[in-house]
Parts: structure tokens; sequence; C-alpha cells
């Protein structure tokens, strides 16, 4: 049987917002530009496209806001809750995203083309075997050494799988606070307790291949780091359902 969650008692938003769509595309022609820059390095419109990867941020924020605004009210602690959710989430990114992975180390090892970082042909045996792995699991985000491998721009996925692992607990814990004030102070809480375990883990665990990297690379690159986009995102949703 399920476990209960106590549910909001502000009235169900719409789940869907069609600005978002726009707001979408914006996101994706930033991160476009930014790694297909057209003017000429160094200079300053180079400088300027250059910052448009703030549209990955952009997208994180929206992961939080979409994610809390779909589910937080049909919150359940069962398996077939937790079943329909993790296929859903992985639905909609892992087939196109494996499409892709496979494209790309086949026309790699074919000769056609060059990984970006050129480390497939520096890599022999069980390293290319690690490499595929934890690009073809989504883990390839948690190590520097390999983070750009494939398709480079895929990093993202795993903070937002990271995301999207954590969410129910996140949701649960938001569920269970009644006050509108209290919900909005506890995600403060959950962004330090989240940055806590990232620099813990870049200084107990053993880096290898990259793992965690440095300070500056778990702050950039990993879950720990870009919590705070996601959860300002969440917040966001509890504003909208708290003045809806």
């Amino acid at each position: 049987m399920a476990t209960p969650v106590p549910a909001f008692t502000a009235p169900a938003v719409s789940r869907y917002f069609p600005a978002l769509t726009g707001l979408r595309a914006c996101a994706a022609y930033l991160v476009f530009f930014t790694h297909f820059n057209p003017f000429q390095n160094g200079t300053g419109l180079w400088k300027i496209v250059h910052q448009w990867n703030m549209g990955v941020s952009i997208f994180f924020v929206l992961s939080g806001f979409l994610i809390c605004t779909r589910y937080i009210d049909r919150l359940q602690l069962s398996g077939s809750w937790l079943k329909k959710y993790f296929r859903n989430r992985i639905a909609r990114i892992y087939p196109l995203y494996f499409l892709m992975t496979s494209l790309t180390f086949l026309l790699i090892g074919l000769g056609v083309t060059e990984d970006v970082t050129r480390q497939w042909h520096g890599y022999t045996g069980y390293q290319r075997e690690l490499m595929l792995l934890f690009n073809f699991t989504l883990l390839r985000g948690f190590f520097k050494n390999i983070i750009f491998t494939g398709v480079a721009a895929g990093w993202t996925l795993t903070v937002e799988e990271c995301f999207y692992a954590l969410a129910p607990l996140l949701m649960l814990g938001l569920a269970r606070v009644r006050q509108a004030w209290l919900r909005w102070g506890l995600l403060p809480v959950y962004a330090v307790a989240l940055l806590a375990t990232g620099v813990l883990t870049v200084e107990l665990v053993p880096r290898y291949m990259g793992f965690f990297g440095t300070h500056l690379y778990m702050l950039t690159y990993t879950f720990p780091g870009r919590c705070a986009e996601f959860l300002a995102g969440m917040g966001l949703a509890l504003f909208l359902r708290h003045h809806s």
C-alpha cells in the first residue's frame, strides 16, 4: 500500500505552461551559440556570447519548477508510483541520448570524426570500456577526466538525473510542512546540505578518473554544486501555488 503524503490545501494550478516552450527555445539557442560562437575569439562580442551558457541554468530552474508543479500534489511512497515516475523521466531523455551517443562513438571508432576531447585514441582496453559505460549510464558528469567525451553537452543530463532521483525525497519534505514560510525556509536547508555533501565528497572520496574533481568542478558540473538552481525552480512552483 502507498504511504499517504500530506497534500497542499492550495488549489491545483495548471501543469502546462505554453510560455515555457518559448523560454526553452531561448535557452536552447543560448547554449547553442555558446558552443558555436559566431564571433572571433577574444573580441567583445565573442565574450558576450560566451556568457550565454546561462541557458543551462534556465533549464535547471525550469526542471525544478515543472517537477515540483506536476508531482507534489500526487506524491506517493509506493513502488508503483516511483516506477511510473522514473519510467517517465527516463523515457523523456534516454532514448534520444542513447541514439546520439551510440552514433557519436561509432563515428569516432570508424575515424569519421574526432572526439572533441581527443581522448578516445589515447585510451586503451578497460579505459575505453569505462568511458563507454559512464557515457551510456549517464554517470560521466561525475568524472572530470571524461565529462566532455561523446556528446559533450550531455554532461548536463548527469545533473538532471541526480535531481530526478532526489526530487521525490525533496518534495516529501516540502509536502509534510503545512506553513508556506517553513516550506520556503526548507529550500535553503536542502541547498546547504547538498552543497556540504559535495564538499565532503571532494575531500574524502578518491578521485578516480577525476571523480568530483576539485571544489570548482563540483560547483560547476555536479548536482550538489548546481542544486540551488533546481531548488529555486521548486520555490517558484511553491510561490505560484500559494498565490494562485
